[in-house]
C-alpha cells in the first residue's frame, strides 16, 4: 500500500507505474471517498475527485518471511548452502 498527494500519484502513474486507486481524502471530515469499489470505475484524472491524499496498491517487489518453532534442536532442516549460492539469482548476469 502507497500513499502521497493526488498531483503526485498521477505523475508517478504517467511515468507508467502499475497502481490502483483505493481512496482518496481531501482533509475534511464528510470528504473520503472510496475509489476501488465505484462502478463505474472512475480515473483519477475526473476532475470530479477531490484533491487529497491518495491511497493506492503498489505492484513492486515484495518479500515475505515466515516463522517457525522447532521442538528440539537440530531438527530435520538441510544446512543453509554458501553466501555465493544464495545471492547468485540476486546479481545481474554477466555477459560473455
Amino acid at each position: 500500500m502507497g500513499g502521497a498527494r493526488k498531483e503526485i500519484v498521477l505523475d508517478v502513474q504517467k511515468k507508467g507505474a502499475p497502481l490502483i486507486h483505493v481512496t482518496i481524502d481531501a482533509g475534511s471530515r464528510n470528504n473520503f471517498q472510496q475509489l476501488l469499489t465505484r462502478e463505474p470505475p472512475v480515473p483519477l484524472s475526473d476532475p470530479a475527485l477531490p484533491d487529497g491524499h491518495t491511497n493506492f496498491y503498489r505492484s513492486d517487489d515484495v518479500a515475505a518471511v515466515a516463522y517457525f518453532y522447532l521442538d528440539r534442536s537440530g531438527g530435520a532442516l538441510p544446512a543453509l548452502s554458501g553466501p555465493a549460492e544464495r545471492l547468485a539469482a540476486l546479481r545481474p548476469s554477466e555477459k560473455k
